[in-house]
């Protein structure tokens, strides 16, 4: 029903994309619930939904697991569906995630619909010491004030305003700027 409601509305809009969010949470749970496990990440006994929502932050689908499986389990179960319907919709698919759905099969099956993404990418020695410079701050600089110049960084979805393609610095096409706080060592 919930799913219904919300295609409604999707069709009315003029939008020519859309974004897709896909994230787990932590349910805690008290007592022998069935299915409820314990969760090292998160410490403590509980449910594990995967969840996906679109860019008005709506959740469009949801599926309830136990505790103790990985944050990615069940992804093709809520994503591709979603991205089949929205491009018979006719918009183009934008889908973001984080580290924990950073896997060659999730790549491959985006790739093949020809859907874009942004998955954040797991911290590791090599990445951290490739953008070391990129993570300083100037001098008397704090967080909110940060800035710095990324070179060939590409971001989407609720990161960006929305706005005209225009030339940002070095000619390089931009849609929008990234919030002050956008960029961080994760």
């Amino acid at each position: 029903m919930n799913r219904e409601l919300i295609a409604r509305v999707e069709g009315q809009e003029w939008s020519w994309r859309a974004v897709l969010d896909m994230d787990s949470t932590e349910i805690p749970v008290y007592g022998e619930q069935e299915q409820s496990a314990y969760n090292k990440h998160y410490e403590s006994t509980c449910y594990h939904p995967l969840l996906l929502f679109n860019s008005a932050g709506d959740c469009v689908a949801a599926q309830l697991r136990p505790g103790s499986v990985h944050s990615a389990d069940g992804w093709e179960q809520l994503l591709m569906p979603e991205i089949e319907r929205q491009q018979k919709l006719g918009k183009e698919v934008w889908f973001r995630a984080d580290a924990a759905f950073a896997k060659p099969d999730i790549y491959e099956a985006l790739e093949e619909r020809g859907a874009k993404y942004a998955i954040r990418i797991p911290a590791n020695d090599c990445l951290m010491r490739d953008i070391e410079e990129l993570l300083t701050r100037p001098v008397g600089s704090s967080g909110s004030q940060a800035s710095c110049v990324v070179q060939g960084l590409s971001l989407s979805g609720s990161q960006l305003e929305d706005g005209t393609e225009g030339s940002c610095q070095g000619g390089v096409p931009c849609r929008g700027t990234v919030p002050s706080g956008g960029l961080h060592r994760d």
